[in-house]
C-alpha cells in the first residue's frame, strides 16, 4: 500500500508543473517630437537700485542646524567647487549644500521688501568658520546685485523690433 501511495504521489508530482508563456514581439523605436517655442521675457535692470542681503547659519556636527534663516529664494542655481580635479568628495558636497542654502537665504533677504523679480549680476561674499576642530561650522553669505523686473513674458516672436 505504501508503494502504491508513493507511486501515485510521484505520478501526481510529475503531472503538476509550473508553466511560463513568453511571446516575443518586434518593436520599432519611436521618438515622439514636438515643436514647442520656449517662453521669452523682456526685462529691465535698474542700476541705481542696489539690492543687499546677508544670511548666517550654524551647524553642529554637520547634521543639526542650530541657527539660521528658514526662508530661501527658489530657482537659483550656484556653481560650487565640490572637489579637486572634478571629483566630488562626500564631505565637500554636504558643505556645498549648506553653503548654497545660506546663499539662497541671503538672496531671499535681499529681495524681500523690494518689488524686484530677480537679482541682476549677483555677487556673493562667503565665509566659513570652524569651531572646536570643525564640530561646529558657521556659514555666512552676503549678496549685492541690481534690481531686475520682468516687463513682458511672451511666446513666439517679439513685438518689439
Amino acid at each position: 500500500m505504501k508503494k502504491l501511495t508513493i507511486a501515485f504521489s510521484l505520478i501526481t508530482l510529475a503531472f503538476m508543473s509550473c508553466t511560463t508563456t513568453n511571446k516575443s514581439v518586434t518593436s520599432v523605436a519611436m521618438k515622439p517630437t514636438s515643436m514647442v517655442d520656449p517662453m521669452k521675457a523682456d526685462y529691465t535692470v535698474d542700476i541705481n537700485a542696489k539690492l543687499n542681503g546677508s544670511s548666517k547659519s550654524t551647524w553642529l556636527l554637520g547634521l543639526l542646524r542650530v541657527s539660521g534663516d528658514a526662508a530661501y529664494a527658489d530657482g537659483v542655481t550656484y556653481a560650487s567647487n565640490m572637489g579637486q580635479g572634478g571629483f566630488a568628495n562626500v564631505f565637500g558636497m554636504f558643505g556645498a549644500i549648506k553653503l548654497n542654502q545660506v546663499k539662497a537665504a541671503a538672496a531671499f533677504n535681499s529681495m524681500s521688501g523690494s518689488d524686484a523679480d530677480f537679482i541682476a549680476n549677483p555677487n556673493y561674499t562667503v565665509k566659513q568658520t570652524k569651531i572646536l576642530f570643525g564640530l561646529i561650522k558657521s556659514y555666512e553669505a552676503d549678496i549685492t546685485g541690481y534690481k531686475g523686473k520682468y516687463t513682458k513674458i511672451y511666446q513666439g516672436e517679439s513685438l518689439k523690433k
